[in-house]
């Protein structure tokens, strides 16, 4: 008899765990969880790959700040630039310009992208309760890092090559498409991030400990969106 008691046991603790098995699935798929294991413990193990072009789109956006703000000054010539963005203008006359108070908007974007690529960086040293920042969730991820570092070059390249048309004509056309490219990638790096915040809003709602990180990726959208 003592050994039925122990069988007659042994099933009542299997039935009681098969039913907590069963519970906590039926609330995974109801809370859209299933096929995910959360835990609370934190993955604090980098991604070179990450971290690399974080770095990068923060160094290409500053040589490309310092070169176009040497052009638009006209402090950098004549060594580096041939003329200025002043003067090619009025080379090159067109029918619809901008006052010139119109471009002092540049200078607040810039320093929105600035500190929005320093937010970025600083993501890297800081923890959550699920890991690095920076990839728990990855909203600055490869593909918008990416985007911005070739945006930044080739808007590097376009100040050197609208300089260069002073003296060449034929470059406007070079300049013209390099434009339309800083353009598209702009509007991809601002769709990427924009799509990495939808992607991951359940991380960052209210209550949640991104919710303030949040926040501040809405506003580094709002002033890349400004940008392009």
């Amino acid at each position: 008899s003592t050994v039925l008691d122990i069988q007659s046991i042994v099933k009542d603790i299997q039935s009681i765990v098969n039913s907590a098995v069963y519970v906590l699935c039926a609330s995974m798929e109801m809370t859209g969880m299933s096929g995910q294991v959360y835990t609370l413990i934190q993955d604090k193990r980098h991604k070179s790959v990450n971290i690399g072009l974080i770095l990068a789109s923060f160094g290409t956006f500053v040589l490309s700040a310092v070169f176009t703000g040497l052009a638009g000054s006209g402090a950098g010539g004549p060594g580096i630039f041939l003329s200025t963005p002043a003067n090619i203008t009025e080379q090159f006359e067109v029918f619809i310009t901008p006052a010139d108070f119109a471009f002092s908007i540049l200078t607040l974007i810039y320093l929105w992208l600035a500190l929005s690529l320093v937010i970025f960086i600083i993501t890297i040293f800081i923890l959550n309760k699920r890991g690095r920042v920076y990839l728990k969730p990855a909203i600055a991820s490869p593909l918008v890092t990416t985007t911005l570092s070739i945006n930044f070059i080739l808007n590097l390249a376009w100040v050197f090559i609208w300089d260069r048309s002073s003296r060449q004509p034929s470059l406007l056309i070079l300049s013209s498409a390099c434009l339309f490219l800083i353009a598209a990638t702009s509007i991809l790096a601002t769709v990427c991030l924009a799509r990495n915040i939808t992607h991951n809003a359940q991380q960052i709602v209210k209550g949640s400990d991104m919710f303030w990180w949040g926040i501040v990726y809405r506003i580094i959208l709002n002033g890349l969106a400004t940008y392009t």
